[in-house]
């Protein structure tokens, strides 16, 4: 396989709800590649709160500020995924929604999550796939892998429906 970075502006677009900028995110970075042969798997992920998208925070100062804002709260993660293959015309976009309820958080517990994950790159300022998993109380998601970005299952499902044989897929 071979990455790419799609190089686009993820900002939302004014009114952009965080449903419709995972979608239009996951389509747009699947169609910055152009190879017919190629099946392209493109996706991203967006967390809300109250209404409230979270980015990527950058900062610290960011980070516990986005921390504070969840903490006994619930969460919304949603993972988009768009599938393509040119020669055949395939194209799936999929959404996985997983709800994640926040402990309630003290100052103390977010300083030293954030001192020992440093999420600064993820959106929500969370690593759900590192030590994130213990600011939450509970987490719902019928595919367990999409909490991490990538929905697993539902891309199992679009390999297999290109003709990719599953013991291809794990071999």
């Amino acid at each position: 396989f071979k990455t790419h970075n799609p190089d686009i502006d993820e900002t939302p677009l004014a009114n952009e709800g965080a449903v419709d900028l995972v979608k239009r995110l996951s389509i747009a970075k699947a169609n910055t590649w152009m190879d017919d042969n190629d099946i392209v798997i493109a996706g991203d992920q967006v967390l809300e709160v109250d209404g409230t998208i979270l980015s990527k925070p950058h900062t610290m100062d960011n980070a516990y500020l986005q921390l504070k804002q969840c903490s006994g709260k619930t969460v919304y993660s949603y993972s988009g995924m768009c599938v393509t293959h040119q020669a055949s015309g395939y194209i799936n976009y999929t959404l996985t929604t997983a709800k994640a309820v926040y402990r309630q958080l003290t100052d103390t517990d977010i300083e030293r999550y954030l001192h020992i994950d440093n999420p600064l790159q993820c959106a929500g300022s969370i690593k759900f796939e590192s030590k994130g998993f213990v600011l939450l109380e509970s987490l719902a998601c019928n595919d367990s892998f999409a909490i991490c970005g990538l929905p697993l299952h539902q891309l199992v499902s679009d390999l297999t429906e290109l003709g990719r044989p599953l013991v291809q897929l794990i071999d």
